[in-house]
């Protein structure tokens, strides 16, 4: 029987291949952080040093735990509510930095290096990170994805259809 892991990790490898649009600018989807880090304007994992607007990893040394770290000038804010509930990226650029601990209870939102803002929350952490993400390409605070997604698996693939 094959590894339970193994194929929730084939499952969000086919899931990534749906981006779906929300509303008129939003772009949603689920991604899998192959290379640990994201590039939410091209919905894809790449390496920090290619443009990268978030970058999650287990930091060892000192130890710090699980974190999301952004780059290229990215910034991000710890949102203490469901993905589904964070309609609009915060005004007040103090609530940014440029890394945060990073878990599942919390939703983050990203001000991109090109000045659009993105939300995730993680799915996973092993053996991949996996995160469920909305990104906004009009430059505006609007995250309001539109449809409610249930917090089961089952109900983010009902989404995709929408």
């Amino acid at each position: 029987m094959p590894n339970h892991c193994a194929l929730h990790l084939i499952f969000l490898v086919i899931l990534l291949a749906f981006v779906t649009p929300g509303s008129a600018d939003i772009i949603k989807g689920i991604g899998v952080l192959e290379q640990g880090c994201w590039d939410f304007s091209e919905q894809k994992s790449i390496p920090w040093w290619e443009g990268a607007d978030a970058c999650i990893a287990y930091v060892v040394d000192p130890p710090l735990g699980w974190r999301v770290g952004t780059a290229n000038y990215a910034t991000v804010a710890v949102i203490d509510s469901t993905f589904d509930d964070v309609t609009t990226a915060p005004e007040d650029s103090s609530a940014y930095a440029y890394d945060c601990p990073v878990d599942f209870v919390h939703t983050y939102v990203v001000h991109t290096a090109e000045g659009h803002y993105a939300k995730f929350h993680i799915l996973q952490f092993i053996p991949l990170v996996a995160i469920e993400y909305a990104y906004q390409s009009d430059g505006s605070r609007n995250l309001d994805t539109g449809v409610p997604v249930d917090a089961t698996s089952w109900g983010r693939i009902k989404a995709l259809y929408r």
